[in-house]
């Protein structure tokens, strides 16, 4: 049974003392009764103690059968937890005021150290300032020493710059002494070769001329060194690739012709060295001048830029051209219609001009046999072999045209720097097989310098796009 608030009063009125009770709580939470007169009768005598007792005894037998049991041992077990709560307590009171005390001189100890470590810390710090402060004293030191250096230096290195300075130029005025010295060094070398070479030519005209004169007593032997000496005169003349050079610009330079300013190149490029060259036009122009040709035979035509030498000097010859007129051919093909309009520019009237296309392997051997619809001539004044560039092709034509050519007449062949281009198609003609020996179209040439005794060769070795030149002799 539970107490209320009311009843709580009344039992307190007849005696009994209630504590935890508060006027606000309608139950009894937690309950622990006393007796007042118990305490205030602890040192009283025994003989009081029974009186005591009794009261005690009528309290119980009064309060416990009002009490409900469930709620009085229900309080018991809280008031024991309660107990257990407050031993507890104590222990961690107890063990909270060991660690404090630990903590405290660990505390202690550690503020102890710390303060230790400040003071050396101090003392360092006060070391390194001194250190830091002689660093910087030293820093300044070198930096003014580094200043006075660079200085020095600057101006070393600006007097060394104006001694390069001078030593460059005076290199280089020395470099242009050099190249003058070695420009004129190669000119006399040249100068050398090339009269070594027309010294050994003209002993080898001067012996054949002997053996000719000897042989054929009706040769003009003065007719023939006449002839010789001025071909040799002009083809060295600087006026007549001036001469040749002008045509070229007059007639073909707006043709569009790629390889037109590499030949113009050449002829500057002969002046400026001071060195003998000809090539096919140059060759074209001075015997034409010397021969007047009336028969000229020309195989490799293109646009006509040796034709027009020969027809500038002979503009009445009868011209027998051989082409095959390839498309493209050297970038820049022509054809007969554009060589006959060009030559009417540079003749003024119709030029007599033959045009055989084809082949020359298989045209040339027709036309010599009548075969191609055209009388031939019996012989040429001028022959220009300019055509299949290939060792066996300029073999060929070769072959064919060096016994057409009259006494006093001339051969011109173009290229003899050239190494040769593979040979193109099989001729049905047969002719004497070419040595193995030959690589270059030079060795071409010499292989019929060497089959016919009875020409004069004269060759060119300088620059490019070298002509030969053989006159016959007899």
């Amino acid at each position: 049974m539970t107490l209320t608030h009311e009843q709580l009063q009344r039992r307190v009125q007849q005696g009994l003392h209630v504590v935890g009770v508060t006027n606000s709580a309608p139950t009894l939470p937690i309950l622990e009764v006393t007796n007042p007169l118990k305490a205030s009768m602890t040192n009283t005598s025994d003989a009081s103690f029974s009186t005591i007792d009794r009261l005690k005894g009528k309290v119980i037998e009064t309060i416990l059968p009002l009490l409900n049991l469930t709620s009085y041992n229900n309080l018991k077990r809280a008031r024991l937890i309660a107990n257990d709560y407050n031993i507890q307590a104590t222990l961690l009171g107890a063990k909270l005021a060991q660690h404090d005390q630990k903590y405290n001189a660990l505390y202690t100890t550690l503020t102890q150290q710390l303060r230790e470590k400040e003071e050396i810390y101090s003392q360092k710090d006060a070391h390194s300032t001194q250190q830091l402060a002689e660093l910087n004293h030293t820093i300044i030191e070198l930096q003014s020493a580094l200043a006075s250096q660079k200085e020095t230096l600057s101006q070393a290195l600006q007097a060394a710059a104006t001694e390069l300075q001078e030593a460059t130029t005076a290199l280089q005025v020395s470099d242009v002494h050099r190249q003058i010295t070695e420009e004129n060094v190669k000119h006399l070398k040249e100068r050398l070769d090339y009269l070594e070479w027309q010294n050994k030519t003209l002993l080898t005209m001067l012996r054949r001329y002997t053996t000719l004169a000897t042989q054929t007593p009706s040769v003009d032997a003065s007719s023939i060194l006449m002839m010789i000496e001025r071909v040799t005169e002009q083809l060295h003349d600087p006026a007549t690739r001036a001469n040749v050079r002008d045509s070229m610009l007059k007639y073909f330079q707006n043709d569009g012709d790629p390889n037109f300013s590499t030949v113009i190149e050449l002829f500057e490029q002969a002046d400026r060295e001071q060195v003998p060259f000809w090539d096919i036009r140059t060759s074209a122009r001075v015997l034409s001048n010397l021969i007047k040709p009336e028969r000229y035979l020309e195989i490799g035509t293109r646009r006509g830029w040796s034709l027009a030498q020969v027809l500038i000097e002979a503009p009445q010859a009868q011209c027998y051209i051989f082409d095959m007129w390839v498309d493209k051919y050297a970038d820049a093909q022509g054809s007969p219609t554009h060589v006959l309009e060009k030559m009417q520019q540079i003749t003024g009237a119709e030029p007599r001009l033959v045009f055989i296309n084809g082949n020359s392997h298989s045209t040339l051997p027709l036309f010599f046999q009548g075969k191609m619809g055209i009388t031939p001539p019996e012989s040429f004044d001028l022959i220009t072999v300019d055509g299949d560039h290939s060792l066996l092709g300029a073999w060929e034509d070769l072959y064919d045209i060096f016994p057409k050519v009259r006494v006093g007449g001339a051969i011109l062949f173009d290229d003899l720097d050239y190494a040769g281009e593979p040979y193109a198609g099989v001729s049905e003609y047969e002719r004497d097989p070419m040595p193995s020996s030959v690589k270059t179209l030079r060795d071409v040439w010499h292989q019929f310098q060497a089959r016919y005794p009875n020409f004069i060769f004269i060759d060119c070795f300088n620059l490019r796009f070298q002509a030969g030149i053989a006159i016959r002799m007899r």
